[in-house]
C-alpha cells in the first residue's frame, strides 16, 4: 500500500476511502472490499487494513481479524485484537491482547505496553505487571512514551522506579 492510498489519492483521510475532506468514508463504500481484501494478508498492510475496519466498525471483518491473529507481525496481532474488542468479541480479542503482552517479537516493547495498557482500560488490572516490568527493565527507556507515562496516566500515582509502582 505504501505512500498511496487504497483510493488512489493522497493524504491519510484518504487512506480510508474518505473524500480527503477529513471524513472517514469507507463504511457502506465501494472501498469496502478493497480494504477485506488487503486484510487478508498477513503482513503489515492486513494490519493496516484490520485497522481501518476495525474504525468503521465493519462487522463482517471479524472473521479476518480471527485469521490475523496468528500473523508474524506483532501490530498486525494487534490490530486484529483491537478489532475484537472494539467489535463485540471481548473474550477473543483480551485473549490476544494477553498473548501479545508476552510477545517475544516486539523488539521495542510499544506493542506490548500498549496491549497492557488496553487491557487495563478494560478493567484487566493484572496486565498491569507488564507495565511494572517493562519499568523494571528499561523497555522503551529511550523513547517518549515509557512505561512510567503509562503508569502514571492509567493510575494517577507518581512514582520514580520499578520498586516503588510494585510496592503501591
Amino acid at each position: 500500500m505504501g505512500a498511496q492510498s487504497l483510493s488512489g489519492q493522497e493524504g491519510p483521510a484518504c487512506h480510508f476511502g474518505g473524500s480527503c475532506d477529513g471524513r472517514v468514508g469507507l463504511a457502506g463504500s465501494k472501498h469496502i472490499e478493497r480494504f477485506r481484501a488487503a486484510a487478508r494478508s498477513p503482513d503489515a498492510d492486513g494490519g493496516w487494513a484490520i485497522h481501518a475496519l476495525g474504525i468503521v466498525g465493519d462487522k463482517e471483518s471479524i472473521p479476518l481479524a480471527k485469521d490475523l491473529l496468528a500473523s508474524k507481525n506483532v501490530f498486525t496481532r494487534f490490530s486484529a485484537a483491537m478489532l475484537l474488542v472494539q467489535l463485540g468479541e471481548k473474550k477473543d480479542g483480551v485473549d490476544a491482547l494477553f498473548k501479545i503482552t508476552d510477545a517475544g517479537d516486539d523488539t521495542s516493547g510499544f506493542y506490548r505496553c500498549r496491549a497492557a495498557e488496553v487491557l487495563y482500560r478494560l478493567g484487566e488490572k493484572k496486565a498491569i505487571e507488564t507495565l511494572f516490568q517493562a519499568l523494571a527493565d528499561g523497555t522503551r527507556a529511550e523513547y517518549a512514551d515509557t512505561p512510567l507515562d503509562l503508569l502514571e496516566d492509567l493510575t494517577g500515582q507518581y512514582f520514580t522506579t520499578a520498586a516503588e509502582w510494585q510496592r503501591w
